[in-house]
């Protein structure tokens, strides 16, 4: 699955500034923003998971964070990102992937990713292993939204060469969790929950709605 994922995410790596573009219908850099603007504390680190061509820098650069570095599981998302951003450092990785990252951060963001990841609640023991005690983390989702037929079910296949071509791949499917199961999830892992809600992500011939969760490693 995390082959499919790498090449539906360079096949999309050509057009993802124009689809996620602000100016457009796309609000999480927006609501992110808000949420980095609320946290206290001084952040001298951080990771973007998923970092893609580079708009979570934008926002950590935004917050005063000196020292960023992104991760992406595709290398053409980060190839655009070093064009965005020259210098900053980069991971091509997986980040289920327990050797691709070493040593801890102060601050975690990570938009778009979970709903890749079948096991939402690795992802968070993944996540809290790579903060300092007392690091945040802010982290979007998508929820299961019951009796709304865009994001009703559980799994949904999302992409395939027969829906469109420019993805090289059969197979993606994204993964939803209930806002209360992600909630009871957190609390497992071992974080405190600052802000959970449910924003309007995207705005396209069916509005997509993402949870976003801020939250403190104890």
């Amino acid at each position: 699955m995390t082959n499919l994922v790498e090449r539906y995410f360079d096949g999309a790596a050509p057009l993802y500034n124009d689809a996620t573009s602000t100016n457009e219908s796309w609000s999480m850099p927006r609501h992110v923003a808000d949420r980095l603007a609320s946290l206290k504390g001084d952040f001298r680190s951080a990771l973007a998971i998923g970092a893609g061509t580079g708009y979570d820098v934008d926002l950590l650069k935004d917050r005063g964070v000196p020292n960023i570095t992104m991760l992406d599981i595709s290398r053409k998302m980060l190839d655009a990102a070093a064009e965005r951003h020259p210098g900053i450092p980069q991971i091509h990785a997986d980040i289920m992937d327990e050797t691709s990252v070493t040593g801890r951060f102060d601050l975690i963001v990570s938009i778009g990713v979970v709903e890749f990841i079948q096991d939402t609640a690795g992802f968070l023991v993944r996540c809290a292993s790579l903060l300092n005690p007392g690091g945040s983390l802010i982290v979007t989702y998508e929820p299961i939204i019951r009796g709304y037929e865009p994001q009703g079910a559980r799994s949904e296949l999302i992409h395939s060469r027969d829906q469109d071509p420019i993805y090289d791949c059969d197979g993606v499917h994204i993964h939803r969790v209930e806002l209360g199961e992600f909630a009871e999830l957190c609390s497992e892992v071992g974080f405190e929950t600052i802000d959970h809600s449910l924003v309007l992500a995207y705005v396209d011939e069916a509005s997509i709605f993402y949870g976003l969760a801020n939250l403190r490693r104890k």
